[in-house]
């Protein structure tokens, strides 16, 4: 079970711009489900790779879980980290098992509007998941 803070652990190295956007979404995505997130692309430059390591595992140290991006398994820091998560007994799971079940409740809550058996906490839920696709957007524009 995923609990917060979060921290968001995928590939870096060698990928344009580092992958920050998809790290960027992902914790547009988790903190549109209420988790408080981690996210190492939003933390200062640092100049090697040794350095960004070493703060961002100083970061995974007050996490309680850990969310993967795809292609982690592909990356030496992220493998890194998920092997010190383990040993710690620090929580993770690939991202698409924390978003999915979420998508599933929104298929849900469209089924019953369109049904005309929606109620008030189903507006107020698809509301939410507006305000969280106007964010996606807003990061997909820069």
């Amino acid at each position: 079970m995923i609990q917060s803070p979060v921290y968001i652990s995928g590939p870096m190295s060698g990928l344009p711009d580092f992958n920050r956007a998809a790290f960027h979404q992902a914790a547009h995505k988790l903190r549109a489900l209420g988790y408080e997130v981690i996210n190492p692309a939003e933390q200062p430059e640092r100049t090697t790779w040794e350095e960004y390591m070493r703060h961002d595992i100083k970061l995974l140290m007050d996490c309680r879980s850990v969310v993967l991006l795809p292609g982690w398994a592909g990356s030496r820091g992220a493998r890194i980290e998920v092997k010190l998560a383990d040993n710690l007994g620090i929580n993770r799971s690939p991202l698409h098992e924390v978003i999915e079940p979420y998508q599933h409740h929104l298929h849900d809550i469209e089924q019953r509007i369109a049904s005309g058996i929606a109620n008030r906490g189903d507006f107020l839920a698809l509301a939410d998941y507006v305000d969280h696709v106007k964010q996606e957007a807003k990061y997909a524009r820069g």
